[in-house]
């Protein structure tokens, strides 16, 4: 004799006394919980690769399925429901976790459209300068006296006696000081390995590292000032590694206000939120370096390449 199906009865969570909002709030927070959860950690991965980003958006959405049907799936086996979690939160993490690991050990490439297009402006800001050049002298051989209402001021003696010698020299130095960037942020780098082990030197690795740079900073800015005729020059961003002295500060801040004899667990709460901002912004820096390095390469050729045609 076989016996009839047991039927799935949901247990029941509420009763006529419950409010009618309840059921609505629970779901809502719920929803939220999670919803804030993949928020919040693609927030600290915004510069994972896209598959991880939807991975991590799957996974989500399998979570809350699971949730919701936590009494359906101890009905049909017992532990479903916790087995199904715990491998949906493993998997989480391991993406999370691939995806810190492709941050800290990946700079994204720099377009090589990017490059061209630097390239191309600095040339045609050399073309402007010298066509102002040859503007400028005839017509001061049409005109050696120069206007009688409006003197010509005389300009000083030029440091060069050819304008592209001084550029091909100051793109030599720009691509000097990019070395020199190179050099001091493999600084940065030794501070995002070794921040853990070194609670009682970080302070100072820091300002090191922050001194060195803003030293390597202003020489730049020195000398594309200097140059201030070259338009060439300006197009190099200068604010990229600003925003690197501007995480170190509020490293620095932070660790210098460190109570003394804090645990290494205050530590790594304390000091773990500044670490990310200087993981993320080294790259883009190494990056612009190496673009600016290639725009000074190919900007001393080219002015080579004219200086040879004349």
């Amino acid at each position: 004799m076989s016996l009839p199906p047991v039927l799935y009865v949901p247990p029941a969570r509420y009763t006529d006394r419950t409010s009618i909002f309840v059921p609505v709030v629970v779901h809502i927070l719920r929803i939220g919980a999670v919803m804030g959860l993949e928020w919040t950690t693609l927030k600290f991965i915004e510069d994972a690769p896209v598959l991880v980003r939807a991975a991590t958006f799957v996974i989500a959405l399998l979570i809350l399925a699971v949730i919701e049907s936590r009494d359906w799936l101890n009905f049909r086996r017992p532990g479903s429901f916790r087995f199904s979690i715990v491998a949906l939160l493993l998997i989480y993490a391991g993406i999370c976790g691939y995806a810190y690991a492709y941050l800290e050990n990946h700079t994204p490439p720099e377009s090589p459209a990017i490059t061209s297009l630097q390239s191309e402006l600095a040339t045609s800001r050399r073309d402007r300068d010298f066509a102002i050049l040859q503007r400028d002298a005839a017509l001061r051989e049409a005109h050696p006296s120069g206007p009688p209402s409006a003197p010509v001021k005389p300009a000083p003696p030029p440091n060069k006696a050819s304008d592209i010698e001084a550029r091909i020299d100051a793109w030599k130095s720009i691509d000097g000081l990019m070395n020199d960037f190179t050099r001091i942020l493999s600084e940065g780098d030794d501070i995002i390995a070794k921040w853990k082990a070194n609670q009682s030197g970080l302070t100072g690795l820091t300002a090191t590292f922050r001194q060195h740079l803003n030293i390597v900073r202003s020489r730049l800015s020195q000398l594309i000032e200097s140059n201030s005729d070259f338009s060439d020059l300006k197009i190099i961003d200068q604010r990229v590694p600003a925003s690197v002295s501007t995480v170190l500060e509020n490293l620095l801040q932070a660790t210098s206000q460190l109570p003394q004899n804090t645990s290494p667990a205050d530590y790594e709460t304390d000091i773990g939120p500044y670490i990310g901002p200087l993981t993320r912004t080294l790259g883009p820096t190494k990056q612009w370096v190496k673009s600016v390095k290639d725009l000074a390469k190919s900007s001393v050729s080219d002015l080579e390449s004219r200086e040879k045609s004349k």
